[in-house]
């Protein structure tokens, strides 16, 4: 998911998204199906929205680090417009639930948590999932928990922001 604060008026038209990892995949390996044109992904950024999911899925692995490289060829096709520009708030990365742990262990309550995970559609919920609601719903506030719980099972605990808070790397 890419979350960004639009700038202009109009939808920022490309953004080229490529997945640069640090050598071939094994065929062995979880993502052994993934061909180079998987990393390679193209997608608008609309003005009346603050998120946009990438149209497919990627495939990376633990222990192996990614470059994630957003390229913003055009803004508008109508016309050049000197200095457009947008902001982009953060890359999330959404695991399938359905492969987690926390929701498929067989237990009841693991199996509690995947009913609920699903019957409040966390999954659509933790695209946008902002702490700057004001009066979270029932729905946003037990979403909220279980992404958090997510998140610190995938990061083996919490762990503290590595971002730059100037500015974000540029090649």
């Amino acid at each position: 998911v890419i979350r960004y604060e639009p700038q202009l008026p109009e939808n920022w038209e490309e953004v080229k998204i490529s997945i640069l990892r640090p050598g071939p995949i094994p065929t062995s390996s979880p993502c052994g199906n993934t061909i180079p044109s998987d990393d390679l992904m193209t997608v608008s950024l609309p003005t009346g929205s603050r998120y946009v999911v990438l149209p497919q899925p990627v495939c990376l692995e633990r222990g192996i680090s990614y470059t994630i490289r957003l390229d913003f060829p055009r803004y508008t096709y109508r016309e050049k417009v000197p200095n457009a520009h947008i902001l982009i708030d953060s890359l999330v990365l959404i695991p399938r639930y359905s492969s987690m742990e926390m929701f498929i262990a067989g237990d009841p309550a693991s199996i509690i948590r995947k009913e609920t995970f699903e019957r409040y559609r966390c999954h659509e919920q933790g695209r946008a999932l902002s702490t700057t609601s004001t009066s979270p719903t029932q729905a946003s506030a037990v979403c909220s928990n279980l992404i958090t719980s997510m998140s610190a099972i995938l990061q083996d605990g919490a762990m503290s922001c590595m971002c730059d808070p100037q500015r974000s790397e540029e090649h």
